[in-house]
């Protein structure tokens, strides 16, 4: 009997340290149980679950401020970071660029030139040429003139020695053939008038008067001061002669024919 009860007593205490055990784990893991809270971070508040950034998502926040994303979230930083693969950089794709974004090893588009369109054509005036043969004036009388009206033309002789060649442009070319042939005319021919007529078997003699002058000329001669020849003498007509200039000349009224 007495051997026993020590083993009794120790069955209790054993008994006893598993009580206390399950007491101690009870209350230690017991939900919503008293345990420290974490401490806070600095400017978070005590309620507040939304992540904060990390001093690498502030600085690609600051870069983004930069590039003109005004309007994005410190909230999104890690999403986007998470959602972007491949080693890019995430605000590519935020920013609204405003040419197209050719990555590296992509074929550029092509560009096509711009269209000039074409200009209209310009006409260019022809040079005119015109070879004239004169009558009655000359070469030299038609370059004083030309150089008088200051005409930009081109006057050579030509191959006779009564020709001469005319070249350039409209207006000056039309002026210039203008008055050459307002120069190219016969001179004026005096008011001559036959006065009388002397006829003989061996002169024939005429009287012809001139600005208040008479001259008595036989056929051949020469009216004083002038080119004018007495080429025939007949009972009632004379014929004067200058150069290729003619004229006849009637004793009725000693008007010109």
């Amino acid at each position: 009997m007495n051997n026993n009860k020590p083993k009794s007593s120790n069955v209790l205490v054993l008994a006893g340290c598993m009580a206390v055990l399950v007491l101690v784990a009870i209350f230690t893991f017991k939900p919503g149980g008293d345990q420290p809270a974490p401490p806070a971070q600095t400017g978070q508040a005590a309620g507040d679950t939304t992540p904060k950034p990390t001093p690498a998502a502030d600085s690609k926040l600051a870069k983004a401020g930069e590039a003109g994303i005004s309007w994005l979230e410190a909230s999104r930083l890690p999403k986007i970071e998470g959602e972007v693969k491949g080693g890019r950089n995430p605000f590519v794709d935020l920013m609204l660029p405003s040419k197209p974004i050719v990555h590296q090893g992509s074929t550029p588009p092509v560009v096509p030139p711009p269209v000039t369109p074409p200009k209209p054509p310009v006409d260019t005036p022809t040079q005119l040429t015109l070879t004239k043969t004169l009558e009655w004036t000359t070469h030299e009388v038609l370059t004083k003139a030309f150089e008088k009206e200051n005409l930009v033309v081109e006057l050579r002789a030509g191959k006779r020695a009564n020709q001469v060649v005319l070249s350039g442009y409209p207006p000056d070319f039309d002026r210039a053939v203008e008055l050459i042939k307002n120069l190219d005319v016969p001179p004026p021919i005096p008011p001559f008038v036959l006065s009388g007529v002397v006829i003989t078997p061996s002169v024939h003699l005429a009287v012809i008067s001139l600005n208040g002058k008479q001259y008595s000329l036989v056929e051949g001669d020469t009216i004083p001061g002038l080119k004018w020849t007495v080429k025939q003498v007949d009972a009632t007509s004379v014929t004067l002669t200058n150069g290729r200039q003619s004229k006849a000349l009637r004793l009725s009224g000693g008007s010109p024919s």
